[in-house]
Parts: structure tokens; C-alpha cells; sequence
């Protein structure tokens, strides 16, 4: 004989069944983001590589356009300098720079020229630049240019003695680069000896290499060589750093 079931016998199979369900979700759940979470982690790693290495290859980029771009300045300083005195406008001196050089001062020069065919102002245009080219030379370039253009003057005059500036720092870094050769090749030499000795001991003596590569007396060896080493490094580099 079947009878209707009561509000509470339904109240608790609707538990259970709901129990039941929730279990075999969870367990689905689980079973997916054991695979899924792994993969997005390795994913999302190498994201952040990547964007990484992005900055990186940027950063070199811009230091060696910057570099190449740093000799050609005192010579655009002294055009500029030159197109001003014959009666041309700093917009158009630019544009004449723009045309004699070579890149990436040609480049960098039209850039600023159609900035200012866009409206911007010729300052904010050569601020964009400076940042683009991040240089003490060229920072102390825009900054002298706007100042004039705010306290009035030679501009022709003042880029010359910029111009002039840019010259001497130059000189004097070259020899400085000279008077500190003896002491890099030094660096390299003291930095290179222990990384030679070791390769050779390694290649004549297989027995002291296998201790030095597969004991833990010779991995903390060699730990400790690659400090000192790395320590070596930076105190020779602090010592022939001189600031310009």
C-alpha cells in the first residue's frame, strides 16, 4: 500500500539528492581545476616572461639608439645655432637638421617637427624627445631652450655654449675611459683567472673536476667562488665608476 510521503520526508530527500548533487559537482570541480589551474599558472608565468623580456629588449633598444644619437647632438646644436643667426625659426632650424642628419637624429628631429604641426608646443615636443632619449646632455639641452624661452635672449649663442658644453663632457669622458682602460683590463683579468683555472684543472685533472661538480664540499666551493666573484665585480666597478 503507498501512501503519500509527509513534508518532512520530502524536506529530507530534497537534502540528500541536493547533498548528492553538491558532492559530484565538487568532485567535477576539483578533477577541473587540477587541470586548468596548473596550466593557467604556467600561462600567466609565462605572461609575465614575456612582458618581461619585452622590457628588457626595449631597454636595449633605447640605450644603444641613445648611444648613437649622443654625437650627432652637438652637431645639431651648432646647425640649429647656425640656421638661427642666418634668420630661420627654431621650428624650421629643426626641420633643416631633420634633412642633413642622419638617423636617429633624423628621425627623432621629425618627430618633434610634426608634433608641432599638430599643435603641440615646440617645448613640450622637445620634452617628449628627452624623454624618448633619456640623456644628462639632451635634459640639459631642452631645459637651457625652455628657459631662454621664458627669460628671453641669444638662443644662437646659448646653444653654441651648450654645444661647447656637450664637447668638453665628451672629451673628458673619452679620457677618463683612457686613464681607467688599465684598470678594467685588470678587472677582467683578476674576474677570468679563477673561471680558467677551474676549466683547466677540470680538463687535466677529470677526478678533481668530478669532486668539484658532483660532491657537496665542491658545490659549496664553487658557491662561494661565484660570490666572491660576483662581489669582486661590483666593488671594481664602484671603484672605476666616475661620474660625469
Amino acid at each position: 500500500m503507498i501512501t503519500a510521503a509527509g513534508p518532512y520526508a520530502i524536506v529530507i530527500g530534497f537534502t540528500v539528492a541536493a547533498g548528492l548533487c553538491w558532492l559530484a559537482i565538487a568532485e567535477r570541480a576539483q578533477r577541473l581545476a587540477r587541470t586548468i589551474l596548473p596550466r593557467s599558472a604556467a600561462f600567466a608565468t609565462g605572461a609575465v616572461e614575456n612582458v618581461r623580456a619585452a622590457s628588457v629588449w626595449k631597454n636595449m633598444q633605447t640605450a644603444r639608439r641613445t648611444k648613437k644619437f649622443m654625437p650627432q647632438l652637438e652637431s645639431a646644436l651648432r646647425m640649429i645655432a647656425g640656421s638661427l643667426r642666418v634668420g630661420l625659426s627654431l621650428p624650421q632650424s629643426l626641420v633643416v637638421v631633420a634633412e642633413e642628419l642622419d638617423d636617429p637624429a633624423k628621425t627623432e628631429f621629425t618627430r618633434v617637427v610634426g608634433r608641432t604641426n599638430f599643435g603641440v608646443s615646440i617645448l613640450d615636443a622637445l620634452d617628449e624627445m628627452a624623454e624618448r632619449m633619456p640623456s644628462s646632455e639632451l635634459s640639459m639641452t631642452v631645459r637651457a631652450i625652455r628657459v631662454q624661452s621664458q627669460t628671453g635672449g641669444d638662443l644662437a649663442e646659448l646653444l653654441e655654449a651648450v654645444g661647447d658644453t656637450i664637447k668638453a663632457r665628451r672629451t673628458l669622458a673619452r679620457k677618463v675611459a683612457a686613464l681607467t682602460a688599465e684598470g678594467r683590463m685588470s678587472a677582467y683579468v683578476i674576474l677570468a683567472l679563477p673561471i680558467g683555472v677551474g676549466i683547466f684543472l677540470t680538463i687535466s685533472q677529470p677526478h678533481m673536476g668530478h669532486s668539484l661538480m658532483f660532491t657537496l664540499i665542491g658545490r659549496l666551493a664553487l658557491a662561494t667562488v661565484a660570490v666572491l666573484e660576483t662581489l669582486a665585480w661590483v666593488v671594481i666597478a664602484q671603484m672605476l665608476k666616475v661620474q660625469l
